[in-house]
């Protein structure tokens, strides 16, 4: 379930190209060559913070020392957390398929 959770957190922060998320570095170039800089400032800032977020998230499922664990999550949640992650991955590999 990390691996899938830890996809997802680096498609929403852009890194991972998928279908989905692609356009994030077309907004930046296009608020540059609209003379848009403070935009395109404020973007950047926006983008960090968004970094430390989602990679802090990551860090602490891989490298920080585990915590005691609760109960077993249900079946219902973990499937969704597969699903959307092989959709993710499905979104990597085909990103043109939903234009």
């Amino acid at each position: 379930m990390g691996f899938f959770l830890a996809m997802m957190m680096f498609s929403w922060r852009g890194y991972l190209r998928s279908g989905l998320f692609s356009p994030n570095g077309m907004v930046f170039n296009a608020a540059i060559q609209a003379g848009l800089y403070w935009l395109a400032v404020w973007r950047s800032i926006e983008r960090g913070l968004l970094a430390y977020y989602y990679l802090r998230i990551v860090k602490v499922m891989y490298f920080d020392e585990a915590a005691p664990a609760f109960d077993r999550p249900a079946a219902a949640p973990r499937a969704v957390l597969a699903v959307t992650g092989i959709l993710v991955l499905f979104l990597f590999a085909y990103p043109g398929c939903l234009h």
